[in-house]
């Protein structure tokens, strides 16, 4: 009887740490689906710069919006740097500050390429080039399937970009005053950030 009695608690506690890790699961999901952008939200304007990691766009979120659009192709078979799992999308969802970008949301979606052949021999342009789209994902999608982390755009691009605009190597193109704002608002953000 009392061997009864010690398995029928344990079976209670294991049933009650289930219901405890299911209910913190479900926390979680909806906390990161707070922070899920629809790609149908989203509009790309204009190419920004790409490196290995991706691609970055100028576009518009809601249509109202100005935002930064990083692209980050998936690779399949790295399946724990999808979505909410990549380190610095959760740095970014933990940080605030007035010096720092600010986050808005994550999302995944297939980019949907322009049609390149055009039907001409493209020597002749008629304007910009065309922009990719994004779509939605289909369920079990995995081949050309983007995440994306929508930023607060910054207008005036890097510090690096800044910096050569104004000619920082001169003391008459950028005064000690300027150089001590900019350092101050550099040092600001690193204290937010830590």
């Amino acid at each position: 009887q009392l061997k009864d009695v010690l398995i029928k608690g344990k079976e209670q506690e294991i049933e009650h740490t289930r219901a405890e890790h299911a209910l913190a699961t479900r926390e979680v999901r909806t906390l990161q689906e707070a922070w899920r952008i629809e790609p149908a939200d989203l509009q790309l304007e204009a190419f920004v710069a790409a490196g290995g990691e991706g691609r970055v766009y100028r576009g518009r979120w809601r249509r109202t919006i100005e935002v930064a659009i990083k692209l980050m192709r998936r690779d399949p078979n790295r399946e724990e740097d999808w979505g909410f799992s990549n380190a610095e999308v959760k740095a970014m969802q933990r940080l605030r500050g007035s010096r720092l970008l600010h986050f808005y949301g994550v999302g995944v979606c297939v980019l949907l390429e322009p049609d390149q052949d055009g039907g001409g021999d493209g020597g002749d342009d008629a304007g910009p080039p065309t922009l990719p789209s994004v779509r939605a994902t289909r369920e079990g999608e995995v081949r050309g399937v983007w995440d994306y982390v929508v930023v607060e755009l910054m207008a005036g691009g890097s510090l690096a970009d800044v910096l050569d605009r104004a000619g920082a190597s001169t003391e008459a193109a950028w005064p000690w005053r300027a150089r001590l704002a900019l350092l101050c608002d550099v040092a600001e953000g690193m204290a937010q950030m830590h």
